[in-house]
């Protein structure tokens, strides 16, 4: 019975996290921290709740604790690594994204995330060569296409950058960034397909944020 409730209570964080209601998942967490002291699914969602935030350094914490529990836990790592990227610690990123790889080399987030990484660091041959192979492993995962549609876009590349950003609208036709990068990169005739898509999604309010 106890079991139940407790699973019912990571649910109902769950549900806050996705929520984005954070400093909720953070309270209730701790509280529930107490009971699982360690609990390495507790923690990590607490973690993500405080970066989430801007607590850094608490998610930090976490992320160290994780990895002192489990030092094969590849998600930890990875999280450690964007918590340094969004402080610009990029020595300490790369460092914690390529561990993680190390632990599995077919993980598509933390291959996502070092493929930013140097396109942010403006290597975008590293940055190509990383974000192709997260597509190889997940054809699917749209932000893998739209993150290459932006490195092929800052080097001119506009076809290729179109072609990716295109995909990107094939897995999601709500994606309005996608729609707008196209959009500053065509000049638009009266048949153009994209163009005809956009007035469609237009017609039938289909937009995202």
């Amino acid at each position: 019975m106890q079991k139940e409730i407790i699973k019912n209570k990571i649910q109902q964080l769950i549900n806050h996290y996705h929520n984005r209601n954070f400093d909720h998942v953070i309270d209730e967490g701790q509280i529930l921290l107490k009971k699982l002291p360690k609990n390495i699914f507790l923690i990590n969602l607490i973690s993500l709740s405080y970066q989430a935030t801007g607590k850094l350094k608490l998610a930090s914490n976490g992320y160290v604790e994780i990895i002192n529990l489990d030092n094969k836990n590849k998600e930890a790592y990875n999280n450690l690594g964007t918590k340094f990227k969004t402080t610009k610690d990029y020595d300490d990123a790369k460092k914690n994204f390529e561990k993680s790889l190390e632990i599995d080399p077919n993980f598509v987030n933390a291959l996502t995330n070092l493929g930013n990484l140097y396109f942010e660091l403006n290597d975008y041959e590293s940055a190509i060569n990383i974000l192709k192979k997260s597509i190889n492993i997940n054809k699917n995962n749209a932000l893998s296409h739209y993150n290459l549609g932006l490195v092929y876009q800052s080097i001119g590349e506009r076809e290729k950058a179109i072609k990716e950003l295109n995909k990107v609208l094939d897995l999601n036709p709500t994606n309005t960034n996608a729609d707008k990068l196209i959009s500053r990169m065509t000049k638009y005739e009266k048949d153009n397909s994209h163009l005809k898509k956009m007035e469609n999604k237009l017609v039938n309010l289909q937009l995202s944020d």
